[in-house]
Order: C-alpha cells, then sequence, then structure tokens
C-alpha cells in the first residue's frame, strides 16, 4: 500500500472514531427536523383569539360573523382534507362528504371524524381539533366611546386580561 493511502486511512479511522463525529451526525438531522416541525405544532398550540365586532348598523356585524365563519369551514375543511388524505387515503371521499353535509365548523369536523373513527379508528393519533382560530364574542360596551377605556387599557375586559 502506498504510505499516502496509509495516512488517508489512518485519518479517516481517527476521525470516525472520534465521538464527536456520531453526535454531530446524529444531532444535525434531528436539529433540521425541529426546525421544519416547530412551526407547525406551535400553530396547533395557539389558542383561539377572541373578537369582538362593534358595527353601526347590526346587518354590518352579521355579515362579519358570517364571514368569519365561512373562513373558519373553509379553514377546517383543508385541515381535516390534508389529514385525512395523508392518513387515510381510501376513506378521503367519504370523509369529506360528511364534512360537507354537516352545518357549523364543530359539526361537519366531528362528521369527519365519526367516519375515520368508525372506519380506520388508528388513523385519529392527530387528528385536526374543532377549535377555531377566532372566537366572536358580544362587545363589553354597545358603542366607540364605551370601548374606549377598554381599547386604551384602562379598564380590563371583562375576563381579566388587558389588551
Amino acid at each position: 500500500m502506498s504510505p499516502i493511502l496509509l495516512v488517508a486511512r489512518r485519518d479517516y479511522l481517527a476521525y470516525v472514531g472520534a465521538w464527536g463525529f456520531w453526535l454531530s451526525l446524529i444531532t444535525a438531522p434531528l436539529i433540521i427536523a425541529v426546525l421544519m416541525f416547530a412551526p407547525i405544532l406551535l400553530a396547533r398550540a395557539e389558542p383561539p383569539r377572541v373578537l369582538a365586532i362593534v358595527a353601526e348598523r347590526s346587518g354590518d356585524g352579521a355579515v362579519i360573523r358570517a364571514a368569519f365563519d365561512e373562513e373558519a369551514l373553509r379553514g377546517a375543511r383543508g385541515e381535516v382534507r390534508a389529514y385525512v388524505a395523508a392518513a387515510a387515503p381510501a376513506l378521503e371521499a367519504e370523509a369529506m362528504s360528511a364534512f360537507d353535509a354537516a352545518a357549523g365548523r364543530a359539526a361537519a369536523v366531528a362528521a369527519a371524524r365519526e367516519v375515520i373513527a368508525r372506519r380506520a379508528p388508528r388513523a385519529l393519533a392527530a387528528f385536526p381539533e374543532a377549535l377555531p382560530r377566532y372566537l366572536i364574542t358580544p362587545p363589553p360596551a354597545p358603542d366607540i366611546e364605551g370601548l374606549r377605556p377598554y381599547l386604551d387599557g384602562v379598564q380590563p375586559l371583562p375576563g381579566g386580561a388587558r389588551r
């Protein structure tokens, strides 16, 4: 064997035999996986935001509530469809038709969950929750002047939180 190959072999074996090599070989993919999946896990852990709609006309408030409800239903449909397509693709059509037949976000998610629970119970491990991103609540005061102390942070909200 040539002296260059002997030196290369010795250096290679010394490098592979070091504990730092194996530690970096294992931790690098773990760090990459955490950085990839952390935003997904954090987004699921976010509690729903509470909104109060104040409108001059009650019809405007109803339109805004309907828009938020429609957006919540559309978002839930996308989450459920993506999950079912990955976890139980054979049941996607049946679960989505059950989702579409139900009225309201919580009922639609429950209907799709029931289909999966009945036909493929093992696929329920991480099924999306029925929590909406926003919760609509009545405002603590009927007009903007009554809301000013809440908006300025002078008076706490009914739950005790400020602004």
